[in-house]
């Protein structure tokens, strides 16, 4: 592995955001890292789906994956804090992989199909050799973060990596809750700050989870 990248969408926090040294990084002039902490440090998911792109190395020999499977390392109720709406509607890049986070054992599958896919393909790399593996993860009926087990087969032996998010944390995603109206406070972009959205502009921003708004 020598790349994990979180795409961004929607996001969902735990709690809101209150504190003066916190909020200055919803103001325009922050840095993406100075949000990601933020995000970080409210326990941020992914609102409904986390899409995440790993780039894989072969880095001795012939290497072949043969397994990768979600770890669930804590769950919760869907996070209701604060919701943050995305810029834009965007498009979603071709997702090779998906996992179910509310399956009871969740696994991939492939373009949208049922069928497992390390059941019926694996991933071979050369030395030196590298892929790119997008991977979406959804969550619909709570909040999961979770970590990844890769299975990897080199040199006539098997052993299991971790894979977790480059800032040593994990991954997140949470599902919706059932009524959008019960998140503390609603983001939207403007002027190159995130702002608490209000009156119709909030729910203009919670439309796309709850049309009824």
């Amino acid at each position: 592995m020598i790349m994990v990248r979180t795409e961004e969408g929607p996001l969902a926090l735990e709690t809101p955001v209150t504190a003066p040294g916190e909020r200055a990084a919803l103001l325009p002039g922050a840095s993406e890292e100075q949000f990601g902490q933020v995000v970080r440090a409210h326990k941020g998911a992914g609102a409904g789906r986390l899409d995440v792109t790993v780039v894989l190395e072969g880095a001795r020999g012939s290497v072949r994956i043969v397994d990768i499977v979600p770890r669930v390392r804590a769950s919760g109720s869907p996070l209701t804090g604060a919701y943050f709406a995305p810029t834009t509607a965007g498009e979603v890049g071709t997702v090779a992989l998906s996992a179910d986070m509310d399956a009871p054992r969740p696994g991939f599958s492939a373009g949208g199909g049922s069928k497992a896919y390390f059941r019926q393909k694996q991933i071979d790399l050369a030395r030196g050799e590298q892929t790119t593996v997008v991977m979406s993860f959804t969550a619909r009926q709570a909040s999961y973060a979770f970590d990844l087990q890769v299975t990897v087969s080199a040199d006539g032996k098997a052993q299991t990596l971790t894979l977790a998010p480059q800032d040593g944390g994990l991954f997140r995603v949470t599902g919706l809750p059932r009524k959008p109206q019960r998140y503390a406070r609603v983001y939207v972009r403007s002027a190159g700050a995130w702002v608490v959205a209000t009156g119709p502009q909030r729910c203009k921003a919670l439309r796309q989870l709850d049309p009824s708004c």
